[in-house]
């Protein structure tokens, strides 16, 4: 019977996924320049389930090597407002500001985003000290789908440091969310990032259908005949 009742609530969801600029070991590539050409690794988590958040939790994380992180930007949908951003940005290291909502690309802010590949709605969050690993989170009421990231460092011997994922890419189209939707790994080297698709109050946990009535009350009758 705590087999059949077990049915009728839902599990947690967490989807998880990592990119790296040589790819060995996780489920895509990064394109990166100079220091950041190896040893960088993206990675995230979308989870349905996380304390004080009663919606979709975002989880990300950057490590490079060589040069410090100025900042990372990483996609949301076009209509994402910052009341989708319920309760702000958490950082755990304490080393970045307040996440910014933009739109970023080539010929915008300046040269801030050298060799972006096309424009980029999304959340920015800035370093204020010098670091080769950050991590981030948030709390949002839009579900998952996919999505691009860029990062930004300064220069070496004149040229950018920067990082994206490979599946970012001039007019990038992301994958469609009803022919590839939200999953472990990567699909075309893209990241988990929320949607156009509100989502309130969360996964909904579903009511008990009559068939899985009608086993418990089976259970209970063959108990009572082994009495």
């Amino acid at each position: 019977m705590a087999l059949a009742l077990s049915i009728a609530t839902s599990q947690a969801v967490i989807y998880s996924g990592s990119l790296s600029s040589d790819g060995a070991g996780t489920d895509g590539t990064l394109f990166g320049t100079e220091q950041w050409a190896s040893g960088a690794l993206f990675s995230w988590s979308a989870s349905d389930e996380e304390a004080n958040c009663p919606s979709w939790y975002y989880s990300y994380t950057l490590t490079v090597l060589g040069k410090d992180i100025s900042h990372v930007t990483t996609e949301v949908s076009d209509e994402f407002t910052l009341a989708n951003l319920l309760n702000g940005i958490n950082d755990p290291g304490s080393i970045l500001t307040g996440g910014s909502l933009d739109v970023y690309g080539p010929g915008l802010h300046g040269s801030s985003d050298p060799d972006i590949p096309d424009r980029l709605y999304g959340i920015k969050v800035d370093t204020t000290g010098d670091t080769k690993s950050i991590s981030w989170s948030f709390c949002s009421n839009r579900v998952p789908v996919w999505g691009d990231m860029y990062a930004k460092d300064g220069k070496t011997g004149g040229n950018d440091v920067y990082l994206y994922n490979t599946g970012f890419t001039a007019g990038d189209t992301d994958p469609d969310i009803l022919i590839n939707p939200a999953a472990n790994g990567s699909v075309d080297n893209h990241i988990l990032v929320p949607d156009s698709i509100d989502d309130p109050e969360g996964p909904p946990i579903p009511e008990p259908s009559t068939s899985l009535l009608g086993i418990i009350g089976l259970i209970m009758i063959l108990r009572r005949r082994m009495k």
